[in-house]
């Protein structure tokens, strides 16, 4: 999976880099008065459950510094694409997570293959996150607004 890694590890933290894809997805459906303002959140959330999948599939995948915000930059995308059933411009989405629109769009393109174009999430996967990562401390950082998630 090296067309995920990055030749240097970035300098801005992961959760910093996680806020701004979240706030900016948000930011991209705001002006749809039909949609809830956290597709940021649930964007994370689905690709927390697409990052687990691909170490099922790719046995050696590995999660790195080099390659883990590209992968979130990538799964985040796919997630609200997949949910929001909306287009998003990769050309936006390049820009605010700072990467070349030909290295986003082959990183998508290889992802999709490597899971096999399943984007579906069940229930049962989501519940699952609730035991294998800190939700509370990934929500308290991402709900910096109080009106970014709704109660």
């Amino acid at each position: 999976m090296d067309e995920f890694s990055a030749v240097d590890s970035p300098a801005i933290t992961l959760s910093d880099y996680i806020y701004r894809l979240a706030k900016s997805l948000d930011r991209w459906f705001y002006d749809d008065p039909g949609r809830e303002k956290a597709v940021g959140i649930r964007s994370l959330l689905i690709s927390l459950v697409y990052i687990d999948n691909i170490k099922e599939r790719v046995p050696d995948f590995e999660l790195t510094v080099f390659n883990q915000h590209r992968l979130f930059a990538v799964t985040m995308l796919l997630a609200a694409k997949f949910t929001e059933d909306c287009i998003i411009a990769n050309s936006y989405w390049a820009e605010t997570a700072g990467l070349e629109l030909s290295d986003l769009n082959t990183m998508e393109r290889k992802f999709c293959e490597y899971s096999n174009f399943d984007f579906f999430v069940s229930d049962k996967q989501l519940r699952k996150l609730k035991y294998d990562y800190d939700l509370n401390g990934i929500l308290q950082h991402i709900s910096a607004s109080p009106a970014y998630l709704k109660p």
